[in-house]
This record gives structure tokens, C-alpha cells and sequence, in this order.
């Protein structure tokens, strides 16, 4: 195929493919306040149902990563659109937080495979040493499409509703599928077969490994609380706390989102140096992190009120911890470095879950004031115990970490 083709036939597709998969994992931010009132339904409810988009994008990784490797992107991505469009319709029109729960599960199901799958598709059909720069393609645009969840998705909701806009996404849903059906090239397997019960192998390694738990944790933690918090808690911060209307909250979302997407291009831009010899992966890493704790710290203490350019600062070098993942590419060999990294994201997604059910669970307990909305002071403890987990998430990075002669035969 010629470059031109390639673009069309691969690149395109699954960039928009990812694009989509981002509006669905950020769409809550601005659907949520319609949906629950529409059906009554709680903050810490809503939590619970966004929440399972999560868990359906961590349970998944591993089953996807087998049938990429058999059935391959073409197929694999086409089916779990079709199962994702089924879902999106449901959700649509669900007449209550049950059924909302379900679909919920059943689309993160359907989309699980976003980003892997156009990173498989790039290792079939391009040179390896091209690789980081479409890798990083498919990621900072596919990102962009959480800025479509913000003002657009939010002025399509107050024009058709959010069971309209719902019906809109489903119906792009399907017509990916059918994209991915009908543009993406098949192209033989190269390499072993990995069965189901060998990957859970695989990735039980890599667990077990102190470069997982030390270096892993910092990432995974920073980049789990990133998407909790901009797939619903800061929408109901900034109307609770800070008392924003939903027109400002979604100028809000548009900074943070942007910001998002500009620190996930400086990842691929710095992953890029680090594979040319430029050794400023881990030192980006860790400024990151600590611009990402410090932008929390200011918005904890509520010193700029409802500021967009500090939720953007936030978004910025929250989305560098991105870096994550080419660290953990680095640092295992060429065999196991997509098991390390498929190891890394079910850590990701499975924080994300646990952390946007927790910081419902902790909105809860605190109540309600006499107006009827929750109590803001919820909404702080949550936050700080979400900054203090990281802090010590970033402390235990730099503890000694002890290697087995195992670990090092196997992983380096």
C-alpha cells in the first residue's frame, strides 16, 4: 500500500475510532446533570454508572489483546462497535439508573479496544521505527475528542436532549463499525499465538515484578484520578463547590479537556526523543506528577475559584503521565513490553473505577445541606485523599527497588 493508502485504510479509521471512544468516556461530564435529572438519580449513583464504563475497560484489556492477536483489528474492532452501538441505544433510552449501570458496562465493553486496537493495526502495517510517531497520532487526536464532550456535546443536549444526543452517538457507533469493516486491510499474524490462560500468565508476571508496583503506581494513580474527575466529579465540583452554571462548567470541561490533549502530545513528542537517545522520559515523568499534584493542591484549597486555565494546567500534566506507558515499553523487553504496557492499563481503568465510586461513596456520607444539594465539605475530603494517595504514590516511586534475578532475566 502506498502512504496515502495507509492513511486512509488504517490510520484514519482508528483515529477516528479512538476519537469517538473518547467523546463516550468524557460525555458524562456534561450529560450527567440532564440524566439525573431527568430520572432523579443521585451524585454518588452517577458515579456508580459512569464508573462502570471503567470497569468494563479494565476487565477487558486482557480477552482484547487475545482476539487482536487471532481475529485482528479489522474484525475485532468491527464487532465490539456493533456490540458498543447495541448498548448505546440501550443507554439511550434506559428508564432507569439500573438499566443505565448495564449499558454502561456493556459500551465500555464495546470500546475497550480504542487505542490498542490502532496501535496493533500501526505494528502490522508500518516499520517499526516509525511507530512512536503514529502511535502518538493516533493518541493526541483520538484524545481530542473528549473536547468535543464539553460545549458541543453540551449546547447538542440542551437543543435535542441528553436521550438525543445519546442517539446520535450510537448511530456514529455503528457507522464506525461498519468503517472498520469495510476500509481496514486484513494481514496475516506474524509471530506466536498467545491463548487466553497464556496472557493471564504473561501479565501475572509482569505483576509480580517491583518495576510494575514502583514505577507503575505514580502513572496509573495520577492518570486514574485525570479521567475520574473529568468524566464527572468535576462538573459536580464546580456547580457544588464553586457554584458555576452549566454554561461556565463546560467552558471549564473545554480547558481541561484541552489541556488533556496538549499533555498527551508532549508524551508522544518526548517518547519520541527518548527512543532517538534523548533520556528525558523519567525527569518528564516526574514533573508531571508533580505539576499534576500541585494544580489539585490549588484547586483543593479552593484559591481560584472555578479558574478554567487552572482545571487546563491540571489537564496538562495530568495527560503527561502518559509518559507511563513509554516507560514501561523502556524498560521491558521487546517480548513482553505490550504485556507490560496492557498490565499498566488494567491498573489504569481499574483505579479510574474504584476511584470515581469511592469519591461518590465519600460525597454520601457527608450528606446533604437543608437546600438539598450535597455538602461541599464531601467533595474536599474527597479530593484531598485523592492528592495524599498520589503524594505517596510519588514517594514510594523513588524508594530502593529490589530485583530478583528473575525479574531481571525476564523483564530487562
Amino acid at each position: 500500500m502506498t502512504p496515502k493508502e495507509k492513511f486512509i485504510r488504517i490510520l484514519l479509521p482508528f483515529m477516528a475510532g479512538f476519537f469517538l471512544v473518547s467523546i463516550f468516556r468524557a460525555e458524562n461530564g456534561v450529560l450527567a446533570p440532564f440524566i439525573a435529572q431527568s430520572l432523579n438519580i443521585h451524585s454518588g449513583n452517577m458515579g456508580v454508572i459512569v464508573g462502570m464504563y471503567f470497569l468494563a475497560f479494565g476487565l477487558s484489556q486482557i480477552p482484547l489483546g487475545v482476539l487482536l492477536d487471532h481475529l485482528g483489528p479489522r474484525i475485532t474492532q468491527s464487532l465490539f462497535f456493533l456490540i458498543a452501538t447495541v448498548a448505546a441505544f440501550w443507554y439511550a433510552f434506559s428508564p432507569n439508573e439500573w438499566q443505565l449501570i448495564v449499558s454502561r458496562l456493556v459500551i465500555g465493553i464495546g470500546l475497550s479496544g480504542g487505542l490498542m486496537a490502532g496501535l496493533v493495526a500501526n505494528r502490522l502495517f508500518y516499520p517499526k521505527e516509525h511507530l512512536p510517531f503514529y502511535n502518538g497520532v493516533i493518541s493526541v487526536v483520538g484524545n481530542s475528542g473528549a473536547i468535543v464532550a464539553t460545549a458541543p456535546l453540551h449546547f447538542l443536549a440542551v437543543w435535542i436532549g441528553w436521550r438525543g444526543a445519546s442517539v446520535l452517538l450510537a448511530v456514529l457507533t455503528l457507522g464506525m463499525a461498519i468503517w472498520f469493516y469495510l476500509a481496514v486491510p486484513t494481514k496475516e499474524h506474524k509471530g506466536e499465538y498467545v491463548s487466553f490462560g497464556g496472557l493471564i500468565k504473561r501479565v501475572g508476571r509482569v505483576f509480580k515484578t517491583s518495576f510494575y508496583w514502583h514505577k507503575g503506581m505514580l502513572p496509573a494513580l495520577t492518570l486514574a484520578t485525570l479521567a475520574s474527575l473529568q468524566a464527572l466529579w468535576t462538573t459536580y465540583w464546580l456547580k457544588t463547590v464553586d457554584g458555576l452554571s452549566p454554561t461556565a462548567i463546560t467552558i471549564v470541561l473545554l480547558f481541561l479537556a484541552i489541556g488533556i490533549v496538549l499533555g498527551t502530545a508532549f508524551s508522544a513528542l518526548v517518547g519520541t526523543w527518548s527512543i532517538c537517545g534523548c533520556s528525558l522520559l523519567h525527569p518528564a515523568l516526574y514533573v508531571g506528577a508533580v505539576g499534576a499534584i500541585i494544580a489539585q493542591i490549588l484547586i483543593g484549597i479552593d484559591l481560584f475559584p472555578g479558574s478554567a486555565l487552572l482545571w487546563g494546567v491540571y489537564g496538562f500534566f495530568g495527560g503527561t503521565s502518559m509518559l507511563g506507558y513509554t516507560c514501561f515499553a523502556s524498560h521491558f523487553s521487546p517480548r513482553i513490553a505490550g504485556i507490560a504496557i496492557t498490565a499498566l492499563n488494567v491498573a489504569v481503568f481499574l483505579f479510574a473505577f474504584l476511584i470515581i465510586c469511592l469519591f461518590g461513596l465519600v460525597v454520601h456520607l457527608f450528606g446533604h445541606l437543608v437546600s438539598g444539594g450535597d455538602s461541599p465539605t464531601g467533595y474536599f475530603v474527597a479530593l484531598w485523599i485523592l492528592i495524599i494517595l498520589q503524594i505517596l504514590a510519588f514517594i514510594y516511586y523513588f524508594l530502593p527497588m529490589k530485583e530478583t534475578p528473575h525479574e531481571l532475566k525476564d523483564s530487562r
